[in-house]
């Protein structure tokens, strides 16, 4: 998130077009943002306890925090975005029309987007590991890989039943970006939610944000992920799901209705 702003500042103050500069810029932004992680954690001697009482250290926490919620919340975005130009456009109600899923059109338009969030995942990690010395398997990879899907699943499933309220009221996109915001910050992306009173943090362990960046944080520091996080995240799963298709069988035959007016 931290290089995602940086990214952004520089884009804007200079405005250069050609490949190699948005390479370069990419590169420097992901630098930069590691330096101020790395000296930030260096700076204090301090450790984090994860749930099984083990130290994590600051860096790994920082870093969790900065790569974590970037895909699921780039694929929630994107397919956000993708919807309402497709609905100012009235493209959606003529998918509707035709009979051509506006779901799996705009499903791939948002895969192609989200490659380029997933190589900058790829590339802090690997700069983490051969610059600022942060150390991990093939293993963990491949696990932290499967808890990326199953977020994005989440993010996704949200974005879905977003965008329901989206096609039948015309609004709902800036709530779900606050509330996304708002969630990312009590789920624990700067700090650990320990820190809050108990009943808020009672509450904020039903946040799939939560459970998401505290099992990243457990891989990444050579422990299991505990199954009732596991547990959480597939009950969110199925209620998300559930509430989605609920609701979409409910708005679908009207739209199917007006789309023959467009």
């Amino acid at each position: 998130m931290i290089s995602f702003a940086i990214y952004f500042f520089f884009k804007k103050t200079i405005n250069k077009n050609s490949l190699f500069f948005k390479v370069l810029l990419e590169f420097f932004s992901i630098l930069l943002a590691l330096s101020v992680i790395y000296f930030a954690s260096e700076s204090f001697d301090f450790k984090i306890n994860s749930v099984k009482g083990n130290p994590i250290s600051l860096f790994v926490f920082l870093l969790v925090g900065e790569i974590s919620l970037v895909l699921p919340m780039t694929f929630a975005e994107r397919y956000l975005s993708h919807l309402s130009d497709m609905r100012n456009q009235q493209f959606y109600q003529t998918l509707l029309g035709l009979k051509i899923s506006p779901l799996r059109v705009i499903l791939s338009k948002t895969i192609v987007d989200s490659l380029f969030p997933f190589l900058r995942i790829i590339f802090i990690m690997l700069f983490s590991v051969f610059i600022f010395k942060f150390n991990f398997t093939v293993y963990t990879f491949f696990v932290f890989m499967f808890l990326q899907f199953l977020a994005v699943l989440i993010f996704l499933l949200m974005a879905l039943i977003t965008s329901l309220f989206i096609l039948r009221f015309n609004r709902g996109l800036g709530i779900f970006y606050h509330l996304q915001s708002i969630a990312a910050i009590f789920g624990g992306a700067y700090f650990p939610t320990n820190v809050f009173p108990s009943a808020l943090k009672n509450a904020t362990v039903f946040l799939p944000q939560t459970q998401v960046l505290l099992c990243s944080r457990l891989i990444f520091s050579g422990e299991k992920i505990p199954p009732n996080s596991l547990g959480i995240l597939m009950i969110i799963v199925v209620v998300l799901l559930l509430i989605w298709k609920i609701l979409d069988s409910a708005l679908l035959s009207s739209l199917k209705a007006q789309a023959r007016f467009f």
